[in-house]
């Protein structure tokens, strides 16, 4: 088992029933070899609001607004790599533009 940081940025709080303005730390069991995918599901299924604001309903997919960062690098796939115990996945807004 993987201990994994799990920081949400306050745009998505709400749905984990914490209000405010400062980043909510979840620490989560992995099993190893566990992807940030499997992470994801693991916690959308404990916080089914979550779950709702980070997965398309028919698709399951990510939705387009959502951006997953490991140990501070943009995640190109959420299937990249496995997550490695003492790592941090942080879920943020998707910004685009210029």
């Amino acid at each position: 088992m993987s201990k994994i940081r799990l920081e949400v940025w306050p745009w998505l709080a709400d749905s984990l029933g914490k209000k405010g303005s400062r980043i909510t730390v979840l620490e989560q069991e992995a099993d190893d070899g566990a992807t940030a995918a499997d992470l994801l599901k693991s916690v959308a299924a404990r916080y089914p609001a979550l779950g709702q604001a980070l997965f398309e309903p028919k698709t399951g997919q990510l939705r387009g607004y959502v951006a997953i960062m490991i140990n501070n690098q943009l995640a190109q796939s959420l299937q990249e790599a496995p997550l490695k115990d003492g790592d941090t996945v942080t879920l943020l807004p998707f910004v685009d533009g210029g």
